[in-house]
């Protein structure tokens, strides 16, 4: 499992790395995050001001100097208007959300007060419709998803079938399978975000019932809670298992939820039990196949979470894992 990358720091360092890589230069936040906005589902928008001499060498190196930040699975570029002074590359990181594209306006100094670049084409419209479906605006979607239709020429418009649109566009644009793949992906988990969003309050309040309800009406009982930060994650079994509610721990158990996910943190239901003392989830878990020597991101097991004054805790670890 990987760290936990921060959208916030990843966009400090990618803006100190360009610095550093042209002496002379300014890297500078653009859009909602320097205004004091943006969130989960904003992009990385940069303003790359560098000295006119060096500015076609920067253009060209940019792509290596944000692989050290974060490795590039793609990178796009699209000139600026005459007289050829700016560029704007539209960069895709690996192991990252997709929301978190990098838009980087690249100019030579003396067009560094021209007017911002336009979106960089269809593919970009694909992610923006789809961010904007998460943040539940589907009026927005749909313009984006027009506007890049209108862009490829094609006779073909939003139906408000988002997945079937969003796939569309995505494929006429030329977004290669494994990207299109992603993007239904991210799409289908944020319109569905709703229905989990229930799922996990009923879970949170120990209302069995409703948790059946809302299975039963498709929601997934493996999803990850849309209510928090992506790349923490957190199951409804780990959810349970951390108010120490049994029933909802077996309950969830019974409806296929694996006892040993680890969502991006690394974190199990067992060691959310653990790191919250509940002794009664922890023996459920355990007594359900958890395997107490899995570690998270930071490389913490079970035991490693458990407070040193729940000793019955740590005393059922021990038994299971051989500790002294």
């Amino acid at each position: 499992m990987g760290l936990r990358i921060d959208r916030t720091r990843m966009a400090e360092q990618v803006r100190a790395a360009l610095t550093a890589a042209c002496p002379g230069s300014r890297a500078e936040p653009t859009g909602s995050p320097a205004a004091g906005g943006g969130d989960l589902y904003s992009g990385i928008d940069v303003r790359w001001v560098v000295p006119d001499e060096a500015f076609t060498r920067a253009v060209a190196e940019a792509p290596d100097v944000l692989g050290t930040v974060q490795p590039v699975d793609e990178v796009r570029a699209a000139p600026g208007p005459p007289p050829g002074d700016r560029w704007l590359l539209s960069v895709r990181f690996r192991d990252v959300p997709l929301f978190w594209r990098l838009d980087l306006d690249v100019r030579a100094a003396s067009a560094a007060d021209g007017p911002d670049h336009g979106s960089a084409g269809a593919l970009d419209d694909v992610l923006d419709a789809v961010r904007a479906l998460a943040r539940e605006r589907p009026g927005e979607a749909r313009g984006l998803l027009d506007r890049g239709f209108a862009r490829l020429g094609a006779g073909d418009r939003a139906t408000g079938r988002w997945l079937d649109d969003v796939a569309r566009l995505a494929r006429a644009a030329g977004g290669g399978p494994a990207f299109t793949g992603r993007v239904l992906a991210l799409a289908a988990e944020r319109l569905a975000a709703p229905l989990h969003a229930a799922f996990f309050e009923a879970v949170g309040r120990g209302d069995a019932d409703g948790a059946r309800a809302l299975l039963a009406r498709g929601a997934d009982v493996e999803a990850l809670d849309p209510r928090s930060w992506p790349l923490d994650g957190e199951t409804a079994l780990m959810l349970a298992a951390s108010r120490d509610d049994v029933a909802m721990v077996r309950l969830l158990l019974a409806e296929g939820a694996d006892v040993d996910a680890q969502p991006p943190a690394g974190w199990t239901a067992l060691m959310r039990a653990c790191n919250a003392g509940a002794t009664a989830a922890a023996r459920a878990l355990l007594e359900a196949g958890a395997d107490p020597d899995l570690e998270n991101a930071e490389g913490y097991t079970a035991y490693g979470r458990t407070p040193v004054a729940r000793t019955e805790l740590l005393d059922l670890l021990s038994r299971r894992t051989g500790r002294p």
